[in-house]
Formats: C-alpha cells, structure tokens, sequence
C-alpha cells in the first residue's frame, strides 16, 4: 500500500503536501499557496506531464518534467505579460530552435513508423 504524503498548513494558509521530507503529491499540486499559486512535486521535483507544474497567481505559467523545464507543445514559460520561453529538457531555446527541434522528432517519429510498419510487413 503507497504511503499517502502528509499536508503541513502554514499559519498564513500555504499547504504543502510532503512525503519523507519532500514535496510529493500524484493527485494534485504539492503546493497551493494562499496567493492561488499551484505547483505540482514528484519527489521532491517539480513535475507535472498534463499541464503547466507551475501555475502562477498573476497568470504565468511553467512546464516542467522531472525539475526541468521541458515543453513539447508550445512555450514552457508563459509570462502574464505575454512574453515566452521556450525550453526542452531543460535547455532553453530560440522560438525558431524549438520549432526546427519539433519538425525533427516529427520526422524520426516518421522514420520510425515506417520502419515499424515494414517490419510487420515482412513477418
């Protein structure tokens, strides 16, 4: 049976949900500030694979995978000013980097269909 992480409520309204020592919940965010900020920890990393792991009060919003800034999709840093950052493995990019990287994982994803198919093909 999974050990259920533990919610410290702070005096002024902050949770944070904690397991062993760390930052760690599965089913929602780890932290919920008073402010309306939200961020989401697996082990103590800053985590989330369906959204943004950081999700500001004042509107800004970060990917992250893992403790690293990573967006597949579109910017992994969203300003509420309207500025953007684009990042992959945590390694931030150009706009017009991240779209060149994009265009080639769609290609080898391509490559590696075909391949996949010619294979079933033969047998």
């Amino acid at each position: 049976m999974k050990e259920a992480p533990e919610i410290v409520i702070q005096p002024n309204g902050d949770k944070h949900w904690l397991l062993n020592g760390e930052l760690h919940r599965e089913d929602g965010p780890a932290m919920e500030l008073a402010s309306g900020t939200k961020k989401w920890y697996l082990n103590g990393k800053i985590h989330r694979e369906d959204g943004p792991a950081a999700i500001y009060s004042y509107g800004g919003q970060q990917w992250w995978i893992d403790g690293k800034q990573h967006r597949e999709d579109g910017p992994a840093i969203e300003y509420s000013e309207g500025e953007k950052e684009w990042h992959i493995h945590g390694k931030q990019l150009t706009e017009e980097e991240f779209n060149s990287w994009v265009l080639q994982k769609r290609f080898h994803s391509s490559l590696s269909d075909r391949s996949t198919k010619s294979r079933k093909m033969k047998v």
